[in-house]
C-alpha cells in the first residue's frame, strides 16, 4: 500500500480529521458518490464531518492498490454501521466494496475519484427504490449522449 494511502486510511479510520485533510491539496477536486462534489480543502472538511456524524463506526481497508508517482488506484472495502441519526437505515452494517483513482502533487492528492453501486447501498441502507432513484437522477453519474427517443427501437 502507498505512503498517502495508509495515512489517509489511518487519519479516517481513527476520525483524525486534521491528518484527512493533510493528505489534499488545497485546491482538491473531490468526487464523492454519496455527498457531490467538492473543491477545497473547507469544503472538503464539511464534507468528512458529515461523513463521522452519518457513519456510527466505520473502518475502510484497501485490498489492492497500484501506484505511479502521479496517481494511485485503490480497490478498498468501507465497513461502516449507519448512524441512527439517519433516518432510514440507522443501525444498519454495511460492508461496501469500491474503488478509488487518487491523483497526486507534491505528495498530496488534488483530485479524488471514487466508484462503487451508489443505488445499492442507498438501497441497502433502507430507502425506498423510488427514493433511490430519484437521489440517482439528481446527481447522476451517467451522461446521456443522445436523446432517449433515438436509443427505442423503431
Amino acid at each position: 500500500m502507498t505512503t498517502l494511502v495508509h495515512r489517509f486510511l489511518t487519519a479516517h479510520n481513527g476520525r483524525d480529521l486534521e491528518a484527512v485533510l493533510d493528505c489534499f491539496t488545497d485546491d482538491v477536486d473531490y468526487r464523492d458518490l454519496f455527498f457531490g462534489d467538492f473543491h477545497g480543502r473547507d469544503a472538503l472538511r464539511a464534507m468528512f464531518e458529515r461523513t463521522f456524524v452519518e457513519s456510527a463506526e466505520h473502518y475502510w481497508t484497501v485490498t489492492r492498490a497500484v501506484a505511479t508517482p502521479d496517481a494511485i488506484v485503490a480497490e478498498w472495502e468501507f465497513d461502516y454501521t449507519v448512524a441512527d441519526s439517519v433516518p432510514s437505515g440507522g443501525g444498519t452494517r454495511l460492508l461496501l466494496p469500491g474503488v478509488s483513482w487518487l491523483e497526486l502533487r507534491g505528495g498530496r492528492c488534488f483530485r479524488y475519484r471514487e466508484f462503487f453501486d451508489r443505488a445499492a447501498t442507498l438501497h441497502a441502507q433502507g430507502i425506498a427504490p423510488a427514493k433511490v432513484a430519484a437521489i440517482v437522477a439528481r446527481r447522476s453519474t451517467v451522461r446521456i449522449l443522445q436523446p432517449e427517443s433515438a436509443m427505442l427501437p423503431s
